[in-house]
């Protein structure tokens, strides 16, 4: 997208799509909390609390990663949510002298530059730096986050490394950041992520022979509104999150990141960015199967399975609403389905040069991807059914199942509850 005109920031002259607020000094934080709780009007209750370690930690080997850039993706998302997100990041301690973040606008969106500098003005002084970026769709692209994320990291990477299209450069002489210093990641609008995930984050990129091959990614939880929302989404979003956080741990090191994660700037460069056809529609799924064919195979995930974010359930306006709005996100989800054609094409392309069995897991882990979510709630209805049936008839004590769901079994009627 061409400039709509220069803004000159501190003498650097760059498009006006991006602007940025400089924090006032460098100095990180001088502790880090203990946990992190925020209060989201009109969204849902007090959010859950995010555990980041407050206990002094063994000496480790440094980061790799010098620096970290933020890229949040949204449109039309509510202010209040933006601002949480942003709120959360700015608790972190290394958060005015590491952390660039980027926030991802779409030019369809109606006003979204003024929203954007409101909270450049507010957070500014938060990070080392904080910009935004406008996307615009361009010829053959497909409307959605792939795209928007795509034009963001570039921006991104182009301000936070130094003599990169004027950016504003972070860092100096020896800490200056480069694609092979700066992580990139990807977070959802309303994704609340503890100090502890970029703790975690540089313990596993420090203990890795090679971590730009290898993409953090964690847990999700979605508890911050949950007791708004109908249980119909609530028991969905629920099995999604376990299915995704079952995902991430394997001996082969294959698996998808959900929602969020984080990857080297010079990996991202390595393999052309993301995509943006319609195919890459499930982003992060895609990113990976595309880093793992583009490095050879050599790409693997790596697990941060102790730092989950917490996000929002998807809420509308009134219960019929919610509902429709999940099953919608339910049928984008299920467009991923592409990415089996997607790796299965690049296995026969490249088979001479993949490693035979992780190529194997990965195609079958995307079966997996794509099978449960339609399976797992009637498999799941169906183990509740026999758990609730072994107590009726007398085979399993009710005891067995653990004080919550033995509570949960006297309220039944049928099996001798109050009701």
């Amino acid at each position: 997208r061409p400039p709509r005109g220069p803004s000159n920031l501190g003498g650097l002259t760059r498009p006006s799509s991006a602007v940025s607020v400089k924090a006032g000094g460098g100095e990180e934080d001088a502790a880090e909390a203990g946990l992190l709780s925020l209060h989201v009007p009109g969204v849902g209750s007090e959010a859950q609390a995010l555990p980041s370690s407050s206990a002094p930690a063994p000496p480790s080997p440094p980061s790799p990663f010098t620096h970290h850039g933020f890229i949040i993706p949204n449109y039309g998302e509510p202010t209040r949510v933006l601002r949480s997100t942003l709120s959360a990041l700015a608790t972190h301690p290394g958060a005015r002298g590491r952390y660039a973040v980027m926030l991802a606008m779409e030019g369809a969106e109606a006003g979204c530059e003024a929203k954007a500098a409101g909270l450049v003005a507010e957070f500014g002084p938060a990070f080392a730096d904080l910009a935004w970026s406008v996307h615009t769709l361009a010829p053959g692209e497909s409307p959605g986050k792939a795209a928007n994320v795509n034009s963001a990291a570039r921006a991104l990477v182009a301000r936070a490394t130094t003599g990169s299209d004027g950016g504003v450069g972070l860092g100096s002489g020896p800490s200056v950041a480069t694609p092979s210093s700066l992580c990139l990641t990807v977070m959802d609008a309303d994704a609340q992520v503890a100090p502890l995930y970029i703790a975690s984050l540089d313990a596993a990129a420090a203990a890795s022979p090679d971590p730009a091959s290898r993409i953090y990614a964690a847990p999700i939880l979605f508890e911050r509104n949950a007791g708004a929302v109908p249980v119909f989404t609530r028991v969905h979003d629920a099995m999604w999150a376990a299915m995704a956080a079952q995902n991430l741990a394997s001996s082969t090191g294959i698996g998808f990141p959900i929602s969020n994660y984080s990857l080297s700037a010079a990996l991202a460069v390595r393999v052309g960015w993301w995509d943006t056809h319609a195919d890459a529609i499930g982003e992060d799924l895609h990113m990976f199967v595309k880093c793992f064919f583009a490095t050879h195979g050599a790409v693997r995930l790596a697990p941060l399975l102790g730092a989950p974010s917490n996000m929002l359930n998807l809420q509308a306006s009134s219960y019929g609403g919610t509902l429709w709005a999940r099953a919608v996100q339910a049928e984008r989800h299920a467009r991923g389905v592409a990415d089996f054609a997607y790796a299965a094409a690049a296995a026969v392309r490249g088979w001479r040069r993949l490693p035979v069995w992780p190529t194997c897991v990965l195609l079958a882990k995307l079966l997996e991807a794509q099978l449960l979510p339609s399976v797992a709630p009637l498999y799941m209805g169906l183990a509740g059914g026999v758990a609730v049936g072994m107590v009726r008839v007398g085979a399993v004590s009710p005891d067995a199942y653990g004080p919550a769901a033995t509570a949960a079994l006297a309220r039944i009627p049928w099996l001798g509850g109050a009701g």
